[in-house]
Order: C-alpha cells, then sequence, then structure tokens
C-alpha cells in the first residue's frame, strides 16, 4: 500500500507548485502540511523520487510566513526527515530544512489536546538525550490528563470535567505521539500510559479493518495512518489490526493511486468529509508517517515497557466507558456494535452548521458476518438543511419550538446492562437548541468578534461545554440489542412528553402513537418505535415502525 500511495503523491507534485491536490486540481493548501509530507514520504535514494520532494519541500519553504499553518505538523515532519534521511540531503539542503524547523514555532496550548501533545511530542524528539526524561515524563502527564479513567483519549477541554469530547481518530494519534516518544526515550511512566491507550483501543475495534466512526474525522484516513503507524512502532505483528486495516484501505484506492479519505468515498465521494480534510494533505500524512515509522523502527529500539504487547480485541462482551459515554458489545464469532451512550458536545459549535456525530443513545458502528459497516456519520452540515430535511438526522429526535430547531442528544446518566442476548440502554435527555443561537446584542457581537479574531474561539467552545436543556422538553429511550444465530435485532423506543411549545419533527409525529380516546389535554406520553433487523448472511438491514 505504501508504494502505491508514495507513487501517486510523487505523479501528483509539479515542478513549481509542489504538490497537487487531485480531488481540485489546485496545488495542496498552503497552510496544512500537504508539502512537507509529500518530501517526506519521497525521501528516497531514487533520484526520480528525490527531484519530486525537493520540489515539494521548496515550495513549502516558498509559502510566506503569514500564510503557512499547521505548525506542530509541519515541524514534526520536517524534524524527522533531518534525522532518519538527513544523508540524502546536501549542506544547503540541511540548511535550508533547519530553517524550516525554526519557522514552526511552537505553543504550549492549542485548542485540541492531540495539538498540544503533538507539539510536545516534537520538543521532547529535538531534545538533547539528557533532557528527554524529563520531557518523557512531562508527557506521560498530559497523557494520563487527558485521558479517562478507563483509557480513551480527550481531545478537548484542556481541564477534563463532566462534558468531554473523545473523538476516535485522536485516540489513535495520541497513541502514534506515545509510541513515537517512546523509541527516543525508554520512559517507564509514557510506556505505562501509552499502554492505557492500546489497551483501550481494542474496544473500538472491528476485525473487519475499522477502529473509528465516532466523533470528527469519522473513519477518515488521518487516524487509519496514525493507528497503523503506532502499531508498526509497538512491533504489533502485522498479520493481525495493520494487515486488517489495510485490506480495508485497499478498497478506497482510487484511480488516481490516492486513497479516498473514509470508506463511504468509493460511492459518496467527500460528502462525510470536514471541512479541514483534502485529499492530498491526508494521503501525504499517511504515506510520511508510515515511511517513518518503518525506519524508527529499524533505528531505535523498543521501549521495554511494551515489548509483549498482547492485542485482545477478540473477547466477547459488553464494554462501557462511562466518562467517554462509549460502549461496545461483540460476540464470540466477531461480529460487533460501538454505540455513543451520554453523548458529547461538538468540538466546534457553529451558529449555521449542525453536527450530530456527537450525539447520544446512537450506534455508530454495526457490523455482522462478513458485511461492511452498516452505519454512516451523524449528519453533520448546514443547519438550514437539517431545518429542511429533518430526516437527516438519523436516530436523532428533534423538536422545533417557534423558529429554533432542537435536538435530544445528551443523556447524563445511561444505563447500559447486558442480557443473555445482547445488552440494553436506557436514556432520559433533555433538549437543547442544534446550533448556539447568534449573539443578539451589540455587546455579545463584539464579545464574539473578539473570541474569533484573538481567542481563536475559545469562549464559544468554553460554552458549547455548558449548553443549557431547555425546561419541559424531557425525552426516555431505550435502545436494545437482540442477538441470535440469524442475526441481529435492535428495537429502539423513544418516548417524549407532550410539549406546550414544541413540535417533533423527526420522527414525524404521525409516527409516534399515544392511548386510543385520550382526552383533550392529555399528558401521557407518545411514544415511538422501531425494530431493525440485521441478517447475518448478508449484513443487509431491513427496519420498520411497530
Amino acid at each position: 500500500m505504501l508504494d502505491g500511495l508514495t507513487t501517486a503523491i510523487a505523479e501528483w507534485v509539479h515542478p513549481k507548485l509542489g504538490l497537487v491536490d487531485a480531488h481540485t486540481g489546485k496545488a495542496t493548501p498552503p497552510d496544512h502540511y500537504g508539502q512537507t509530507c509529500a518530501a517526506l514520504a519521497l525521501c528516497s535514494p531514487n533520484q526520480g523520487q528525490a527531484c519530486k520532494r525537493d520540489a515539494a519541500l521548496a515550495a513549502w519553504l516558498g509559502t510566506p510566513i503569514s500564510q503557512i499553518g499547521h505548525l506542530p505538523f509541519n515541524r514534526l515532519t520536517l524534524h524527522l526527515m533531518a534525522i532518519l534521511f538527513g544523508d540524502q540531503f546536501d549542506s544547503s539542503q540541511a540548511a535550508m530544512i533547519q530553517s524550516g524547523i525554526k519557522r514552526c514555532q511552537l505553543r504550549k496550548h492549542y485548542p485540541s489536546n492531540n495539538w498540544t501533545l503533538l507539539a510536545a511530542t516534537c520538543t521532547l524528539l529535538e531534545a538533547t538525550p539528557a533532557q528527554r526524561p524529563r520531557l518523557a515524563r512531562a508527557l506521560a502527564s498530559m497523557i494520563r490528563r487527558w485521558t479517562t479513567h478507563k483509557g480513551g483519549f480527550i481531545d478537548y477541554p484542556a481541564n477534563p470535567g463532566k462534558a468531554i469530547c473523545t473523538p476516535l481518530a485522536y485516540h489513535h494519534k495520541a497513541l502514534f505521539l506515545g509510541a513515537l516518544a517512546l523509541r527516543f526515550c525508554a520512559d517507564d511512566e509514557l510506556a505505562a500510559q501509552t499502554r492505557r491507550l492500546f489497551d483501550w483501543l481494542v474496544h473500538c475495534w472491528d476485525d473487519a479493518g475499522y477502529a473509528g466512526g465516532f466523533g470528527r474525522s469519522t473513519h477518515a484516513l488521518f487516524g487509519d495512518a496514525c493507528l497503523i503507524a503506532a502499531l508498526i512502532l509497538l512491533d504489533v505483528p502485522e498479520h493481525g489490526p495493520a494487515d486488517a486495516l489495510a485490506r480495508r484501505l485497499h478498497r478506497q484506492v482510487r484511480s488516481d493511486g490516492f486513497l479516498w479519505l473514509d470508506p463511504w468515498g468509493p460511492n459518496q465521494g467527500p460528502r462525510h468529509w470536514d471541512d479541514y480534510m483534502h485529499l492530498s494533505i491526508y494521503n501525504a500524512w499517511a504515506a510520511a508517517i508510515l515511511r517513518a515509522a518503518r525506519e524508527v523502527q529499524a533505528r531505535y529500539p523498543l521501549a521495554p515497557g511494551l515489548q509483549a504487547l498482547q492485542w485482545r480485541a477478540n473477547r466477547s462482551g459488553l464494554f462501557h466507558d462511562e466518562q467517554a459515554g462509549l460502549a461496545s458489545w461483540r460476540d464470540e464469532a466477531g461480529n460487533v456494535i460501538l454505540l455513543s451512550t451520554t453523548g458529547q458536545p461538538p468540538q466546534a459549535p457553529a451558529g449555521c452548521t449542525a453536527d450530530l456525530r456527537y450525539s447520544g443513545g446512537r450506534i455508530y458502528h454495526l457490523r455482522v458476518g462478513s458485511s461492511p459497516a452498516v452505519m454512516t456519520p451523524g449528519y453533520r452540515g448546514p443547519l438550514s438543511q437539517l431545518q429542511s430535511t429533518p430526516a437527516l438526522a438519523g436516530p436523532t429526535p428533534l423538536l422545533r419550538e417557534d423558529t429554533r430547531l432542537c435536538v435530544i442528544d445528551r443523556y447524563p446518566d445511561p444505563v447500559l446492562e447486558a442480557t443473555a442476548s445482547g445488552f440494553t440502554l436506557r436514556l432520559h435527555g433533555q433538549a437543547h437548541l442544534v446550533a448556539p443561537s447568534p449573539p443578539a446584542s451589540l455587546r455579545r457581537r463584539i464579545v464574539a468578534a473578539i473570541d474569533w479574531r484573538f481567542l481563536g474561539g475559545r469562549l464559544g467552545r468554553g460554552a458549547n461545554l455548558k449548553r443549557t436543556p431547555l425546561p419541559g422538553h424531557d425525552a426516555s429511550r431505550t435502545l436494545q440489542l437482540d442477538a441470535n444465530p440469524q442475526g441481529f435485532t435492535v428495537t429502539e423506543e423513544l418516548t417524549l412528553l407532550p410539549f406546550s411549545h414544541a413540535r417533533c419533527v423527526h420522527p414525524a409525529s404521525k409516527q409516534f402513537s399515544e392511548p386510543a380516546g385520550a382526552p383533550p389535554g392529555n399528558t401521557a406520553p407518545y411514544v415511538y418505535r422501531q425494530c431493525r433487523r440485521y441478517g447475518l448472511a448478508t449484513g443487509t438491514a431491513s427496519s420498520a415502525p411497530t
């Protein structure tokens, strides 16, 4: 896979523009890390690839410093290029790489914890051997603070409280960074924290080669590449999860040699991409870190604290990380269901965008038999489109109060219990606005402008963690799995109390039942019930309200 990806990248490097994005036909965005990653991926004694490498590197070095971004990513890439492939550069080129590293000034804190972890890893790799133990302990402390009690990575906030964000792609990135740092400094505490990340990983794993599905960058190539690189650095045998991931990624190969950025790409193109996702960037990132991981594995020893890791992803049963609100169930045949219980606040809220990928009370990944995954990401897109087409919300209930669209997606105290044939999840939640209301007063508009311009949206993200539920908009939900030799049956029941000022728009009000002959002013709850059956032989689903 790596050879084919490197060949595709080389073909899309222009002598003057550097890396060109095959999806847009334009140069890869200058404020990302496509050029430096392409250069790292193309480090080779092969003269043809070396010329392409130099073109990509020159394109980035020639970009004005005011236009470059993603500085920790670029700094890591350039440093790995210098220490792993420095013998391929003459003295003037080596000096250019060092000047490029100096362009990438690091900060101590970033809005996302995975960025802060990346910057700390850069600092450790660049430090002297005498400095590294102290920096490794600091890195271990970060990972310990930014993991749940059971080991899931917390990407936001920096000081975790009750409301946290745990997108799975960044769990893989944290694991990759821990494994990379340990090749340069065998610290016992860092090894212990990295092992916790590794052990938790199996609970979001599907043997068909999937390890994501929740939060932003859903099943994205970025996270897949981080996971494969981490497995290489941890010396996990390739005939296990890395091979499964590679086989699944092979189905995402495009005609131009690049990989689609998620499993839905071959059929749906970029429909599920986040705004920051670009074909050239994620493909270059994947090729670069896989190339670097191979080289680091060959040159630097595995830390003693990570030797003889056991991949235990085939254990059957029910697992629930209550702090993250993420759970998994699998049987002895390898069939798997991953679900969100509590729900989480979206990481980057915007007044014109709806993001339901963090919603609680939904299955976000399901596979039965030899079928592909049958779940698609929760809706993320224009709020106006969700208002006009509420069915896009999938399993997440929507209400309309006057002109405001509300969502029931947070369930503070989920009850998840194993049963003889599966599990039962019971939830109770209240409605919130789908997206934050735009600031109404002049003062609030000024504060919002300052937050966006000078604080990087810190105030808005903080407020999103403390969303106030709308009083009187209560709902109870039950999700039940019954497994049998023919497949799965998933039964969902949604119970809503009558609302005096709101109307349920999804599921449609007409799909709810109420007691026959109920008098005017009835306060009995409305109930919606649906059974969905997944056949073991085909993996296809059929469903109907009941």
